[in-house]
């Protein structure tokens, strides 16, 4: 039999939400995924694809995968 190893997949679901919730649920999720499609749950809703992923989010996503 065959074996699969993925080691790090893309997570196509990862919601993301401001404050602790952020800073508990990114380094989790950058440490597992190479890649996340986000879905943004900001206190300030985003009206376009510039305010889908807030500058801390951003920032803290490229601390985490740079380890």
């Amino acid at each position: 039999m065959s074996t699969l190893v993925m080691r790090r997949p893309d997570d196509w679901h990862l919601h993301l939400r401001d404050g602790a919730a952020l800073h508990a649920v990114l380094p989790f999720s950058a440490a597992r995924f190479a890649r996340a499609m986000v879905m943004p749950n900001l206190t300030t809703s985003a009206h376009d694809h510039r305010g889908l992923l807030s500058p801390t989010a951003a920032a803290s996503w490229r601390r985490c995968r740079a380890g």
